[in-house]
């Protein structure tokens, strides 16, 4: 099961206390930067802890449902494979993890999020997403090979092995895979993408030609493929 408690409590005191732009003590009651400090302090290691198990759990998941890839933030979770994809989300999300978290989100004005299931024509994904940031420290986020558990780093390398399994990657840091309602799949970028570099050529002499490379260019700077990194 997902832990975040403690995780929840010591990324929040950090944001707070290393956020130097504004002031977010003036209206908060009962926080300060001592209390913060001592929330650091006091839970930082139970974090790291917390998120090395949600790490293995996550990793262990994978494996059982022979996903391939995992993707471990903060504030979301994704498991990318084949298939599988309906037994991973009954596993991620259980009744009795939903009954938990619901209690603390009461107290501590988080969202309950529900795993999202997408499928491409090549695999299929679970995303589970959070607005605050209860998954893990910072030091563990990254792209995941379930089989080894070992950090991908090459970032050409996790683009390909999104693209292998019909999703495109989404920029950032770390890159997560990029959700078919927000980009579209595989198929869908091939085609586009083969449009965009027939009509490359047309922009100036016409509207249909501009809109077309003007959409490629809109989803590439959002998301990455082979080719177009």
């Amino acid at each position: 099961m997902i832990k975040y408690e403690s995780i929840y409590a010591v990324n929040t005191a950090k944001m707070r206390l290393l956020d130097d732009k504004r002031n977010r003590y003036h209206w908060m009651d009962g926080t300060t930067r001592d209390t913060d400090r001592m929330t650091v302090f006091t839970l930082e290691q139970q974090a790291e802890q917390d998120s090395e198990h949600n790490l293995q759990f996550l990793l262990e998941l994978g494996r059982k449902h022979h996903q391939s890839i995992l993707v471990f933030t903060d504030i979301k979770i994704q498991l990318l494979g084949e298939y599988h994809s309906v037994p991973v989300m009954d596993n991620l999300v259980t009744e009795s993890w939903v009954k938990s978290f619901s209690s603390f989100n009461n107290y501590k004005n988080l969202n309950v999020s529900r795993p999202r299931r997408e499928a491409s024509n090549q695999g299929e994904l679970v995303t589970l997403s959070m607005w605050k940031r209860c998954f893990t420290v910072p030091a563990l986020q990254g792209v995941y090979d379930v089989e080894s558990g070992g950090k991908i780093k090459d970032r050409r390398v996790v683009i390909q092995r999104m693209w292998d399994l019909g999703f495109a990657a989404q920029r950032g840091r770390p890159m997560t895979v990029a959700n078919i309602h927000t980009v579209g799949e595989r198929s869908e970028l091939e085609d586009i993408t083969a449009m965009a570099e027939h009509c490359r050529h047309r922009v100036e002499i016409s509207a249909a030609a501009k809109k077309m490379v003007n959409n490629f260019t809109s989803l590439n700077k959002i998301a990455a493929w082979p080719g177009y990194w």
